[in-house]
């Protein structure tokens, strides 16, 4: 009977922390995603590459 209940909670408590990172890994996704389609990431990005050939030429 203790046994039996222990294996309940072990595999509940496994379940909720599966669910847990389930639902953090989907923010984490959702969140790289928005930063990777937006544009005026893409014009840093830009930028920076000038910037770099820049300090590059002056070397």
């Amino acid at each position: 009977m203790i046994k039996d209940k222990n294996y309940k909670l072990i595999i509940g408590g496994l379940i909720i922390i599966f669910v847990v990172g389930l639902f953090f890994a989907a923010i984490f996704l959702k969140n790289k995603v928005n930063i990777a389609t937006n544009p005026s990431n893409q014009i840093i990005d830009a930028n920076a590459n000038a910037l770099d050939m820049n300090a590059w030429n002056k070397i």
